[in-house]
């Protein structure tokens, strides 16, 4: 979506791409293979051990974004990702 480039623009996420975060979420939690979704290191995103902590992040991503995708109140909203360096 970004082309790699965490530069503190901001992106705009589409319905689309949050639903196939949340099925690429669910998968990833159903089969314990993270080779889709792996964890990424650096000094602000913790270890990169695919353990207990990797898959509440997971649960806890699946939940937020199917509430927001399941609630009218934001059928007309748009959504955007900014990085935070």
């Amino acid at each position: 979506m970004q082309g790699g480039e965490d530069n503190c623009s901001r992106f705009y996420v589409s319905r689309d791409s949050m639903s196939e975060l949340v099925t690429l979420c669910k998968k990833v939690i159903k089969t314990g293979d993270a080779s889709e979704l792996p964890p990424q290191s650096g000094c602000f995103f913790g270890t990169t051990e695919i353990g207990d902590d990797y898959f509440f992040d997971l649960k806890n991503t699946v939940k937020q974004l199917t509430a927001v995708l399941n609630d009218k109140r934001f059928d007309t909203c748009e959504f955007y990702y900014q990085a935070s360096w």
